[in-house]
This record gives C-alpha cells, structure tokens and sequence, in this order.
C-alpha cells in the first residue's frame, strides 16, 4: 500500500483520450474525495490528493475510464494508507 502524510500524488497513463474518473474511498465504500470527473487526453496524468480532511486509515484510489468505443471500459484500484 501507499503511505503517506497528509498529500500524496497520484500518477496514471492513458492510452488515448477517455472520460476519467478518480475516486477515493474509505474502507465501508463511502466515497470520500472525487479528484477527477471527466475527459481527459492521452498521456500521463498526476492528480494530487491532500487528505488533511480524513481520519488515518485505509483508504481505496478507483481510477474509471470509458475511451470512444463505450464496449471499452478499464477499472482500477489500489489500497493507500493515511498516517497521521
């Protein structure tokens, strides 16, 4: 998992342009930060997360994508760890 205190970066690459989207989760699936809702183009992309606001903890990172074709859609997610 990812630790970090207070801020940390979260970096993706896309393949071709997409509708993003970025989300961070608390461990019971509340959703407790949306970073990114939106299209975006191809390349890397770096979305800063400043979780000052959140208790420590577990915390989940869902990346979303949907490209042109609407059949293509890539799900992704990963565990971070808030240590205060």
């Amino acid at each position: 998992p990812n630790l970090f205190n207070p801020v940390t970066t979260i970096r993706f690459n896309l393949p071709e342009n997409a509708d993003v989207r970025l989300a961070i989760y608390d461990v019971l699936g509340r959703e407790v930060a949306e970073l990114v809702s939106g299209q975006l183009v191809s390349g890397t992309h770096e979305i800063e997360w400043d979780a000052s606001g959140v208790s420590s903890g577990i915390y989940l990172c869902r990346l979303t994508t949907h490209s042109q074709n609407p059949s293509d859609r890539s799900l992704l997610t990963k565990k971070m760890v808030v240590v205060k």
